[in-house]
Protein backbone atom coordinates (compact mmCIF):
# COMPACT_ATOMS: atom_id res chain seq x y z
CA UNK A 1 0.00 0.00 0.00
CA UNK A 2 1.32 3.51 -0.91
CA UNK A 3 0.12 6.70 0.91
CA UNK A 4 -0.59 9.36 1.19
CA UNK A 5 -1.50 9.49 -2.57
CA UNK A 6 -1.29 12.42 -3.65
CA UNK A 7 1.81 12.95 -2.22
CA UNK A 8 3.23 16.14 -1.62
CA UNK A 9 6.90 15.83 -0.58
CA UNK A 10 7.10 11.98 1.07
CA UNK A 11 5.14 9.14 0.29
CA UNK A 12 4.55 5.36 2.67
CA UNK A 13 4.90 1.80 1.45
CA UNK A 14 3.19 -0.37 3.53
CA UNK A 15 5.08 -4.08 3.45
CA UNK A 16 5.04 -7.13 5.21
CA UNK A 17 7.81 -6.72 8.19
CA UNK A 18 11.19 -8.81 6.64
CA UNK A 19 10.20 -8.14 2.99
CA UNK A 20 13.26 -8.00 1.53
CA UNK A 21 13.02 -5.33 -1.70
CA UNK A 22 15.56 -5.67 -3.83
CA UNK A 23 14.59 -2.44 -5.80
CA UNK A 24 12.28 0.22 -5.52
CA UNK A 25 12.01 3.03 -8.68
CA UNK A 26 10.25 5.85 -9.78
CA UNK A 27 8.77 6.13 -13.25
CA UNK A 28 7.65 8.42 -15.31
CA UNK A 29 4.57 7.74 -17.24
CA UNK A 30 6.39 6.72 -20.26
CA UNK A 31 8.46 4.24 -18.36
CA UNK A 32 11.84 6.49 -18.00
CA UNK A 33 13.48 5.77 -14.38
CA UNK A 34 13.26 9.11 -12.33
CA UNK A 35 14.55 8.26 -8.72
CA UNK A 36 15.80 5.22 -7.50
CA UNK A 37 16.44 4.29 -3.54
CA UNK A 38 19.02 1.65 -2.24
CA UNK A 39 18.15 -2.04 -1.23
CA UNK A 40 16.78 -2.48 2.01
CA UNK A 41 15.01 -4.92 4.11
CA UNK A 42 11.42 -4.16 5.35
CA UNK A 43 12.49 -3.61 9.19
CA UNK A 44 9.39 -1.82 9.54
CA UNK A 45 5.70 -1.99 8.31
CA UNK A 46 6.52 1.06 6.53
CA UNK A 47 9.27 3.57 4.97
CA UNK A 48 8.93 7.13 3.91
CA UNK A 49 10.75 8.04 0.61
CA UNK A 50 11.58 11.44 -0.77
CA UNK A 51 9.42 13.06 -3.91
CA UNK A 52 10.11 16.87 -3.34
CA UNK A 53 12.04 17.64 -6.08
CA UNK A 54 10.18 16.13 -8.61
CA UNK A 55 7.61 18.31 -10.32
CA UNK A 56 3.67 17.83 -9.85
CA UNK A 57 2.10 15.01 -12.04
CA UNK A 58 1.34 10.84 -11.95
CA UNK A 59 4.47 8.47 -11.67
CA UNK A 60 4.74 4.71 -11.39
CA UNK A 61 6.71 2.85 -8.77
CA UNK A 62 8.61 -0.08 -9.55
CA UNK A 63 8.98 -2.38 -6.87
CA UNK A 64 10.93 -5.42 -6.75
CA UNK A 65 10.62 -8.01 -3.93
CA UNK A 66 11.67 -11.73 -3.13
CA UNK A 67 8.53 -12.53 -3.93
CA UNK A 68 8.24 -10.58 -7.23
CA UNK A 69 7.84 -7.35 -8.98
CA UNK A 70 4.58 -4.88 -8.58
CA UNK A 71 3.92 -1.90 -10.68
CA UNK A 72 1.49 0.85 -8.63
CA UNK A 73 0.96 4.53 -9.72
CA UNK A 74 1.56 7.64 -7.27
CA UNK A 75 0.55 11.26 -7.95
CA UNK A 76 2.91 13.64 -7.08
CA UNK A 77 0.99 16.94 -5.63
CA UNK A 78 1.99 20.37 -4.17
CA UNK A 79 0.05 22.20 -1.81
Amino acid sequence: QVYPNPASDQFQISLPINTEVYALQLLDITGRMIQQWPLFKQAASKNSFDIQAQADGIYLLRLETAEGSYLGRIQKQSH
